[in-house]
């Protein structure tokens, strides 16, 4: 079963028994920080990669490597590496490592600049032409995320969005994709560690490290949210483009990935793991104007009273000038004339906020205060608060596609659990 079916039957009083399932597939779609690559390029053009000072790919520069017998060379693609602003028509401004990594997967050409000692020499690779190009995450997944909220008296911008946060706790944006992703099913680790296969943006990887959270807590702010996450590692060239991709943010660009896990149900141990739906899973709702925790909230009034994905209604459409909904797209979802590129979106919401025609409309869902810390209830926040979600940067109904990709690849023989 995916974990969505599983927990469906858990909110209908009919939790399967051992009888009736042995494996729940489990994942999270978000956006993170930490996604490189390592890529062997062929050589081109004459070019000698002994002799040149840099290369770059798309107009990103790579980190140069070992120079093979056969004159290709090993390159290293950063995290969040961004291209200059540049003239070519292929390649938009802030194009990112994680939309070369997309346009890879989807087949595309990229371009190559190799500066030697005669000069620069451009031309052009397909992804066949790339030996081998395989992705690394540091971060690849990891616990739920948190709800931010501003408590503060006036709109906050921060580096880590792209639109300022309402102020009095007017709205929320929203990490985590709830009950379906991998370390809430599975909180002891006993089916997953290095060495483990899982699936990688809809290609079969490897976990290569589990990190125990000491490292990535404090992400926002000084304050700890994270927890455990995956280190993990998979074949580029054979992903599933539309769970990949990069997403502007103010400070830059991160890149989208999806991650799904196949989880055993061993004993009653892991079946009462399995069965904690959303409304039972804590979300920390941190204040980021005073970088405090401020209280927890459930994921239920996040996914189970909200629409997973964006409607169109092109018919609304004003045929703006500059299109502000699709300029301000974090992801180049949006298309001119009130359409949207569907294997772009991730549901965060924001031509919501943008599009003056409402040609875009999504129930982005809320959060519900269960219980106020100290610091939240000197700040106003009490039990029952509802705020309502403005942005989400998770997407769940990508990650219960790859659970169902998972799901049926394990059932034709082409994922073994071993």
């Amino acid at each position: 079963m995916t974990a969505a079916e599983f927990k469906n039957a858990v909110r209908e009083g009919k939790t399967p028994n051992f009888r009736d399932v042995d494996l729940v597939t489990c994942a999270t779609c978000a956006v993170i920080s930490g996604i490189s690559a390592v890529m062997t390029i062929p050589a081109v053009g004459g070019a000698d990669y002994r002799d040149c000072t840099s290369i770059s790919l798309n107009g990103i520069e790579c980190i140069r490597g070992k120079v093979n017998d056969d004159g290709s060379m090993e390159v290293t693609v950063e995290a969040a590496a961004v291209s200059p602003d540049r003239t070519s028509e292929t390649i938009p401004k802030n194009y990112c490592t994680g939309d070369l990594l997309r346009d890879i997967a989807e087949g595309k050409e990229i371009e190559i600049a190799v500066n030697g000692k005669d000069g620069i020499l451009e031309d052009i690779i397909f992804p066949e032409d790339i030996v081998s190009a395989r992705l690394y995450a540091c971060i690849g997944a990891g616990e739920n995320g948190c709800a931010l909220v501003n408590g503060g008296e006036k709109p906050l911008k921060n580096e880590h969005l792209f639109q300022p946060l309402g102020a009095d706790f007017s709205e929320a944006f929203v990490y985590g994709c709830g009950e379906i992703t991998p370390f809430v099913n599975d909180p002891d680790l006993r089916s997953m560690a290095a060495g483990t296969k899982i699936l990688v943006n809809g290609v079969i990887g490897t976990i290569t490290a589990i990190n125990d959270g000491e490292d990535s807590e404090g992400v926002f702010a000084g304050v700890k949210v994270g927890g455990p996450s995956l280190s993990i590692s998979a074949d580029i060239k054979e992903m599933m483009p539309e769970f990949m991709g990069g997403l502007a943010t103010k400070s830059g660009r991160e890149s989208v990935i999806a991650v799904a896990v196949a989880i055993p149900i061993l004993d009653s141990e892991s079946m009462a793991a399995l069965s904690v739906p959303d409304k039972d899973i804590s979300l920390p709702v941190i204040d980021l104007d005073k970088s405090v925790h401020v209280g927890d909230a459930g994921y239920d009034a996040v996914w189970q009273d909200a629409d997973r994905s964006i409607e169109v209604n092109p018919l609304n459409c004003l045929y703006c000038g500059g299109c502000p909904a699709g300029s301000l797209c974090p992801r180049k979802a949006v298309i001119l004339g009130g359409g949207i590129i569907q294997s772009r979106c991730i549901s965060c919401g924001r031509c919501l906020n943008t599009c003056p025609g409402e040609v875009y409309s999504m129930n982005p869902g809320s959060i519900t205060i269960k219980e106020g810390c100290k610091e939240g209830i000197k700040e106003g926040i009490i039990e029952g608060m509802n705020i309502p979600i403005k942005l989400r940067l998770s997407d769940r109904r990508r990650a219960e596609e790859l659970c169902e990709i998972l799901k049926e690849m394990i059932e034709d023989g082409e994922f073994s659990i071993d």
